[in-house]
């Protein structure tokens, strides 16, 4: 929905004068416009970027945030479309069978917790097993998925007080493994130095965003009706017996937490 010409004007008012006051040269922009014109401006940049909302008057702006939010959004980078009949194929692929051992680090809400998991996984039957313990051997949990369903064996209190929440540690895991290549391409585009390829899988579409040459993955992005629910960083990869290993990737969960694993010792299962 277009946002309100008129209940926005009362900001703009604000916006401009402060606006004039603090650089001249603005002062020449806005001596071409009507008030209208200023208003509808204002509109258009609230309505490109709805997160951004106008100052009230008893508010100190600084001038670069206001900047932001007449400018910024016209200065995001633009997306070009790319024709694809399929997703690239991989210069290497990755492991389907392997057992890992890693470290874990969860962030969650300016705390961090550190352990070492024991990571069994069978990506072609879309299962593995993860038992996670501190340093000090003290259990975290046991988690495992088979054919795409989570499961929670055990897991401490903090996993375990807010419902659903241990579940989804486990989906996250296998969104960070699983489907690393495109299944097919709904739409692709290139934004910046990165080609993008969004797939439908089931409910959610996959963002995958690739670099270089030959292509190397670098992003993936999980949505569920445009809605962000998990966004990976695949840092570091390693080769390995002709295959391409995950070596660091960190994952940011809608629940709030950043999950980052790195790889210390990988068996490749045949």
């Amino acid at each position: 929905m277009k946002a309100d010409v008129n209940k926005v004007g009362q900001g703009c008012h604000f916006l401009w004068s402060l606006l004039r006051n603090s650089e001249a040269s603005l002062s020449l922009f806005e001596s071409s416009l009507s008030t209208h014109a200023k208003n509808q401006f204002v509109a258009d940049r609230l309505e490109a970027c709805p997160t951004l909302k106008v100052p009230t008057l008893g508010r100190t702006v600084g001038i670069g945030g206001l900047l932001l939010l007449l400018g910024g959004c016209a200065m995001l980078t633009p997306e070009h479309p790319v024709e694809l009949d399929r997703a690239p194929k991989p210069a290497m692929p990755a492991p389907q069978s392997f057992q890992a051992v890693q470290s874990v680090v969860f962030s969650f809400y300016g705390h961090s917790m550190t352990g070492i998991g024991m990571l069994s996984m069978d990506r072609g039957e879309r299962s593995f097993e993860l038992s996670c313990m501190t340093p000090m051997g003290t259990k975290l949990f046991d988690l495992q998925m088979k054919n795409d369903v989570p499961e929670v064996l055990f897991a401490l209190p903090f996993f375990t007080e807010k419902e659903g929440f241990a579940e989804a540690v486990a989906l996250d895991i296998a969104r960070i493994y699983f489907d690393r290549e495109p299944p097919q391409v709904t739409r692709a585009y290139r934004k910046g130095n990165r080609l993008w390829i969004e797939s439908k899988s089931g409910l959610e579409t996959l963002a995958y965003g690739y670099t270089g040459d030959p292509l190397v993955l670098i992003e993936k992005k999980v949505l569920q009706k445009r809605a962000l629910k998990a966004q990976i960083e695949y840092r570091q990869f390693f080769e390995q017996e002709g295959v391409r290993c995950i070596a660091e990737a960190t994952l940011k969960s809608e629940y709030g937490y950043r999950l980052t694993v790195r790889t210390k010792e990988l068996k490749i299962i045949e």
